[in-house]
């Protein structure tokens, strides 16, 4: 335990005698290592019954200027009848560090955490993959597409049903960094028997060219993003294909 957290103490006590435990019964603290820590006492929850067993629990705070093992010692007792049954002891170490500090440490870590991913998308907002050039070929009609903040379509072909798509295009590294690893992959419609491209090592603004041919057997809009070492970085570009 750290320096002021709180400790729970519990028992599983039985009422192994001929008749039940007075209404009055409880534990009763009568020794602590450490003053001040553990509670004078709590009453048992309800009468307990030849052969019958109950949980009974305490909260003992921590020191906050202790260092070491802490030890309390509690015995069943009752008021009208006296002391009864076997002494319970609760036993903990203490850490030579403040629970609060402790939580505050762990609070500023998950923040600066959440603050690199804000940053990370944010970077990938203002930058991302800029289509520097594209061409997509095909039998059936192709016309341009349009670009967003979310994705390019670079194309959109009519009737491709069975057909082969032959797509190339420039793409440009705007994050503001070096991308390691980097592989463009298939995550919206059907693959067409390209699943992943490898790209490597993406320098930040350089330029690398992509080619596929794709194999119509699905209709519909076919995407790929950009992965650094199994994780989403970007969109990258999309093709209908109606």
């Amino acid at each position: 335990a750290r320096q002021g957290e709180y400790v729970k103490c519990s028992w599983v006590v039985c009422n192994s005698g001929r008749v039940a435990w007075p209404e009055d019964a409880r534990i009763t603290l009568f020794y602590q290592s450490v003053e001040g820590c553990a509670p004078e006492g709590v009453e048992i929850p309800s009468e307990v019954l030849p052969g019958q067993t109950v949980e009974v629990e305490v909260w003992v705070k921590a020191a906050e200027d202790f260092v070491g093992s802490f030890t309390g010692l509690y015995s069943l007792t009752s008021p009208s009848d006296g002391t009864f049954g076997e002494v319970l002891k609760c036993e903990f170490e203490v850490e030579d560090f403040p629970y609060m500090k402790a939580e505050e440490q762990e609070a500023e870590e998950q923040d600066a955490g959440e603050q690199e991913e804000l940053k990370a998308e944010e970077q990938s907002e203002e930058g991302g993959v800029e289509v520097i050039a594209c061409s997509v070929v095909c039998e059936g009609e192709v016309t341009g597409g349009e670009e967003s903040k979310e994705e390019c379509v670079i194309g959109r072909v009519s009737e491709s049903l069975g057909k082969e798509v032959a797509v190339e295009a420039m793409l440009k590294n705007c994050t503001g960094r070096d991308l390691e690893g980097a592989v463009l992959k298939h995550v919206q419609g059907c693959d067409h028997g390209v699943g992943t491209i490898e790209v490597g090592k993406w320098c930040a603004g350089e330029v690398v060219h992509v080619a596929m041919g794709l194999k119509v057997s699905k209709l519909g809009t076919t995407s790929w993003v950009v992965e650094e070492g199994g994780r989403v970085i970007l969109p990258a570009l999309s093709v209908d294909l109606m």
